[in-house]
């Protein structure tokens, strides 16, 4: 199988890869998505006719480790993509563990308020492209006051059995 890990549980499963928080790894987390999304959709018999959500997850994925790469001050050493389905929903999540993303609450607001892009401030454009790709954006840090730890930024999205 091309996934690393698959945890099975009641309504459950994981898919886990992680990758060198390096610009040049976001191909290789492309191709690892689009490998392992086909596999994981037909476990769940779930279905992505014209493969509009394998698209859209796949841009969302290549924006949120781009901006992780770019914007984590002290910077990421690894980032963690993960891929689960849970109470009827596909949730792909970016773990890395630079420093927080201080103010995620007011960006991601910000971001939902805008009409279009271009009402957006440079630095806030790709979480409202993000967040009109998915259902929903959650953003989950174990950092203490600015040092590094754990942070999760999880994409949730709607799919058709």
């Amino acid at each position: 199988k091309s996934f690393d890990k698959l945890f099975k549980g009641i309504n459950m499963a994981v898919f886990r890869r992680t990758f060198d928080a390096h610009l040049d790894q976001l191909s290789s987390a492309r191709t690892w998505l689009n490998e392992v999304l086909p596999e994981f959709l037909t476990y769940y018999e779930l279905s992505d006719k014209g493969g509009a959500l394998q698209h859209r997850m796949t841009l969302c994925l290549s924006e949120i480790m781009a901006n992780t790469i770019d914007y984590s001050s002290p910077p990421a050493n690894a980032l963690n993509v993960i891929l689960e389905y849970k109470d009827r929903a596909i949730i792909l999540s970016v773990e890395d563990d630079g420093s927080p993303f201080e103010g995620f609450e007011i960006a991601v607001n910000a971001a939902k308020r805008a009409h279009d892009v271009p009402t957006l401030d440079e630095r806030g454009r790709g979480l409202y492209l993000v967040g009109n790709m998915c259902r929903d954006l959650h953003y989950t840090t174990k950092n203490s006051h600015g040092s590094q730890g754990v942070n999760r930024l999880m994409m949730v999205y709607d799919v058709a059995a």
